[in-house]
């Protein structure tokens, strides 16, 4: 028997999409500040299934893979894996000990060639056959995200949770999925999934005045040969340091162009409840134009126009932390060290190809058309 930690709220822990004056407007995740837990059991990966299903569809719950402390069990508390030491909140959930034989994995932007709803098939041949041999034959569980389909099929992202068959402590399967990452040249899956307070979503969305695109195939399971999958280690190997190539966008690169685009892909900040992704994404367009000028990067120069695009947006939804010098400054110093402005042959088919998901190192995504990774030139 194993156990999986669910955490749950009076609010509602999913997106709520709805129609306001012919556009699409999405209400974001309730932060959870305080949440409830309950552990529940399963046999197998069928079981756990249906116990996540159930809870899914109330709309309220979330998973967690750490456990809480005996003393915050099944009250509702914070979900503190470290102690606060501005509020002096002791921590109360600790990693699993004994490991977990339950595994998220949360895979983002996938390039989906059809640009049509994915099916079984897609999912097989897009994801699992990316990730190691021996998740080939082994049962698993899918679910495509809140969004997926909101704004057409080009990408689509969601969780896959599998069984091993033996138990894996959180950090283990965390380094497995950075050097996996590292293997591959990109950041294929989200290794957050495997931090013990990382909240996982899996409530069903609220759709207001407009269908769910997904309709019924959100949530499937496909039964393989084997019901658990024996991971094994992954070796990070040795190869060359990837460069961040800006591809070439064409037309005049002056001051005034230079700032227009960067205010155009600032207003993706906050479309359907993305705030981190276009954020970054933005600021690495900027700065490899500003480098492919042979000009130095102008740290104020990028905060304001942040400031004065986004600042409301970023402060009306609870996130004034990534307006502080300390956010900013460190994603633009990055930006500096690894952006290296060259031209690139057969730029959109190159960005179609490589542009892939990098998430708070490389945007969460391709930076569309103009970041992607390639060797290092020797």
């Amino acid at each position: 028997m194993s156990a999986i930690t669910f955490v749950h709220s009076t609010k509602l822990l999913c997106k709520q999409f709805s129609v306001r004056n012919g556009a699409i407007v999405v209400t974001p995740y309730d932060n959870g500040y305080m949440l409830n837990n309950t552990v529940a059991e399963f046999d197998c990966i069928d079981d756990l299934f249906e116990v996540i299903q159930e809870f899914a569809k109330t709309r309220r719950v979330a998973i967690i893979k750490g456990v809480y402390k005996e003393h915050y069990f099944e009250k509702a508390c914070r979900r503190l894996f470290h102690h606060d030491q501005t509020t002096g909140h002791e921590a109360t959930i600790v990693s699993n000990p004994e490991g977990n034989v339950f595994h998220v994995f949360d895979v983002d932007y996938v390039d989906n060639p059809s640009g049509v709803k994915p099916a079984v098939t897609d999912i097989e041949q897009l994801v699992i056959d990316r990730l190691p041999p021996e998740f080939k034959s082994a049962s698993y569980i899918y679910n495509h995200s809140s969004s997926a389909g909101v704004h057409g099929f080009r990408f689509f992202k969601l969780h896959l949770f599998f069984q091993s068959n033996a138990p894996l402590t959180d950090q283990w399967m965390r380094t497995w999925a950075q050097n996996f990452n590292f293997n591959l040249g990109e950041r294929f899956l989200d290794d957050r999934c495997f931090l013990p307070s990382q909240l996982i979503y899996i409530g069903d969305p609220v759709f207001v005045g407009m269908d769910d695109p997904i309709g019924d195939d959100r949530w499937g399971f496909v039964p393989k040969i084997n019901s658990t999958v024996d991971i094994k280690p992954v070796v990070r190997q040795s190869r060359s340091d990837p460069v961040i190539t800006a591809l070439a966008t064409g037309g005049d690169l002056s001051d005034h162009n230079l700032e227009q685009w960067f205010v155009d892909r600032l207003s993706q900040v906050g479309q359907l409840g993305e705030y981190r992704t276009p954020l970054f994404r933005a600021i690495c367009f900027a700065v490899a134009v500003i480098k492919r000028r042979g000009q130095q990067v102008d740290a104020g120069w990028i905060k304001g126009i942040v400031h004065r695009q986004v600042g409301g947006v970023l402060a009306g939804s609870g996130r004034s932390h990534y307006l502080s010098d300390r956010h900013l400054n460190s994603i633009i110093a990055w930006a500096d060290a690894h952006v290296v402005p060259k031209q690139v042959p057969e730029a959109n088919r190159v960005a179609r190809k490589l542009g892939r998901a990098h998430d708070e190192i490389m945007a969460n995504a391709a930076i569309s058309r103009l970041i992607t990774t390639t060797p290092t030139e020797k």
